[in-house]
């Protein structure tokens, strides 16, 4: 056979050809928005992790107290164990573990980021900073309450509305009407 019969035979015309492809379902949707979730959840976490590290080295050298640091290093810690969940566990769990964790101790990450950021202030050293030279700032505590309201946002997207929930209230029986009789209409006698 020569080619140009092969062409003629195996090519497809693209005025007549017709695709097999479905649409996608909605499983796979949710698959690939699950997928996307993850992904920007494990970059986020660990930015929120480094920021985290950040602050706590700075603290460490400005000589941060001792309990205060400790406190933050454990949050730090816990953080670290709950992104090592990622791997193994469903994203929206480690989501929902996160969001619980910070919600639980909100009041501690605010007196935390008080007072850390208040020591650093008050330890600055007054020099003339020029170009690219900055005091440090602390910005760990604040990143991770915003990636908190990240989660809690994605959440809210990624679960779907459930089908047990009433969406539908009748609506309330007026006071007039319950005292009206029923009316019993008795159909004809049959002959």
């Amino acid at each position: 056979m020569s080619i140009d019969r092969l062409i003629s035979k195996y090519a497809i015309d693209p005025d007549i050809a017709t695709t097999n492809v479905l649409p996608p379902s909605e499983n796979d949707i949710h698959k690939q928005k699950m997928a996307a979730f993850a992904h920007e959840l494990r970059d986020k976490f660990r930015l929120v992790i480094a920021e985290l590290e950040g602050d706590l080295l700075t603290l460490r050298y400005r000589q941060f107290d001792k309990d205060m640091f400790g406190t933050l290093r454990d949050i730090w810690n816990k953080l670290i164990k709950m992104n090592k969940e990622l791997g193994t566990h469903n994203p929206l769990e480690v989501a929902h573990e996160v969001v619980e964790y910070v919600r639980g101790i909100k009041q501690v990450i605010d007196n935390i980021e008080f007072l850390a950021k208040r020591h650093v202030e008050s330890t600055n050293v007054d020099t003339r900073l020029t170009g690219r030279m900055r005091h440090p700032k602390l910005r760990g505590l604040s990143t991770l309450l915003r990636f908190v309201e990240f989660l809690e946002d994605e959440i809210r997207k990624m679960t779907p509305p459930s089908t047990t929930q009433k969406t539908w209230k009748p609506p309330a029986m007026p006071k007039d009407l319950e005292q009206v009789p029923s009316l019993s209409i008795k159909p004809p006698p049959m002959v």
